[in-house]
């Protein structure tokens, strides 16, 4: 396969910080954009939402008043995790019947090789795409991942 150079200019922190998340995927920088080059190109449009952040709720607690970051409600997840979960499950099981073995083996491959995370990750876009898109992203990953092995 015959490869091209981009040069793009990003801001310092943001380098670093990109970096650190997908190092924390396993994967590196150039990985990270080819799965969004390809993503962009299976859709057709940019591969996640575009939107403002909303502001985060913060607690007013003695000294830390103002910064303590707050979940409505801690001890179970909300229903984006939980529908991240279902997303994973579905992935995992629909690649499983694709290629024939079981969905513990799929659930190592996905967590050794980063793409469970991803998913997660990349839900936004995801959970509006039919599961054959996401197992297919899954592909991506598998592929760019085991080329470097």
């Amino acid at each position: 396969m015959a490869t091209s150079n981009i040069n793009i200019r990003v801001d310092n922190a943001v380098k670093k910080e990109a970096q650190e998340v997908f190092s924390s995927l396993g994967m590196d920088m150039t990985t990270a954009i080819n799965i969004f080059l390809r993503q962009a190109i299976r859709l057709r449009s940019i591969p996640f939402p575009v939107a403002a952040v909303p502001e985060k709720k913060t607690s007013k607690r003695g000294s830390m008043k103002g910064k303590i970051s707050m979940i409505d409600d801690f001890d179970t997840p909300n229903d984006k995790q939980q529908n991240e979960n279902l997303l994973v499950v579905t992935a995992v099981e629909e690649y499983s019947r694709r290629q024939g073995i079981t969905a513990n083996e799929t659930l190592r491959l996905f967590n050794n090789y980063g793409v469970t995370e991803a998913i997660r990750q990349c839900y936004e876009t995801l959970h509006t795409q039919d599961i054959f898109e996401c197992v297919s992203f899954a592909e991506d990953i598998l592929k760019m991942k085991q080329c470097k092995d």
